[in-house]
């Protein structure tokens, strides 16, 4: 996708396999054309989404009803894969979630290559296929159609994805993230608040919107030996 316009904005950046992106902005703010997704730490990533930014939008609560069709595959959340169109930020969260699996392990965390019941098909085989019983009314979804996908046990992230394990509440915070139903997914606040980042600063919490999390002092990135970049304290 090199350019598209849609109600949320403007998007004119290039997109890989991967979902990097060059140059983003929103009604909301400005992603700098310096800094690609690749290039952010997980921590940066999430401490980016707050509850003004993303295809949700803080005027989406309550709810709207937008097109199912809004959200890259790869990144598009099980609720409007199976063809809802009533959600709110909870979608940008599951997106969240892709994209911090797909940082700490190098690839996209659900490479669905087909159409969207292939897509549904990876999401399920991670994180098991809901019925009536483990997701109230998921049946009534005009998508779900159980014959054109497998039904899986659910499974830890770490057995998909063994690199969550080398991140520190890791595993945690994206099951939090990845959570099928929508209203069981973490919010940006939340997840700001999660024990991932207890290490950082207070300070931080402080900082306006917009505001690098590096102006606080102390924070830098730091490369790993694993050539994972992450935000390390100056002690």
């Amino acid at each position: 996708m090199s350019s598209e316009r849609t109600e949320y904005g403007q998007m004119s950046s290039e997109r890989t396999e991967y979902g990097q992106m060059s140059s983003e902005r929103t009604e909301y703010g400005q992603m700098s054309s310096e800094k690609r997704v690749d290039q952010m730490s997980s921590k940066e990533l999430v401490w980016s989404m707050s509850p003004k930014e993303g295809l949700a939008r803080a005027k989406s609560v309550p709810s709207r009803t937008y097109s199912h069709e809004v959200v890259t595959l790869w990144y598009r959340p099980p609720d409007v894969l199976l063809g809802s169109t009533n959600y709110s930020t909870s979608l940008d969260m599951w997106g969240v979630g892709c994209i911090f699996v797909e940082m700490i392990t190098g690839k996209a965390a659900f490479q669905g290559m087909k159409d969207t019941m292939d897509q549904l098909d990876k999401i399920f085989r991670v994180i098991g296929t809901p019925t009536d019983d483990t997701w109230d009314g998921v049946t009534q979804f005009p998508n779900y159609k159980p014959q054109k996908f497998g039904h899986y046990p659910p499974q830890p992230l770490s057995a998909a994805f063994p690199r969550i394990t080398e991140i520190s509440q890791g595993e945690n915070l994206a099951h939090s993230f990845l959570q099928l139903q929508p209203r069981l997914r973490i919010s940006a606040n939340e997840a700001l608040r999660h024990v991932y980042f207890d290490e950082l600063p207070p300070k931080i919490y402080d900082l306006p919107e917009q505001v690098s999390i590096y102006t606080v002092s102390g924070c830098k990135l730091s490369p790993e030996p694993n050539n994972q970049t992450v935000i390390k304290i100056k002690q």
